[in-house]
């Protein structure tokens, strides 16, 4: 069986200050924070920084299986 939706969305993202990074998104009833977490660590294996983090909460309607970290690889 397939499982459709479990792996992570990312999108390459510019910061304020001019730095770069990516925006994860594991929304979905199949997927959860840890999704974030694995796909952070495997774009930036010497490690990250969590810029932000959105977690839906639970019972707002489409919003509550939202999650999001915006992530900055450090060297």
């Amino acid at each position: 069986m397939l499982l459709a939706g479990c792996s992570a969305n990312v999108r390459p993202t510019t910061f304020p200050n001019g730095t770069t990074g990516y925006s994860i998104g594991c929304s979905g009833v199949q997927r959860s924070m840890a999704d974030c977490e694995a796909k952070a660590r495997e774009l930036c294996p010497g490690g990250y920084e969590t810029v932000s983090r959105v977690i839906g909460t639970p019972g707002s309607g489409p919003y509550q299986y939202q999650r999001l970290i915006s992530i900055r690889c450090t060297p």
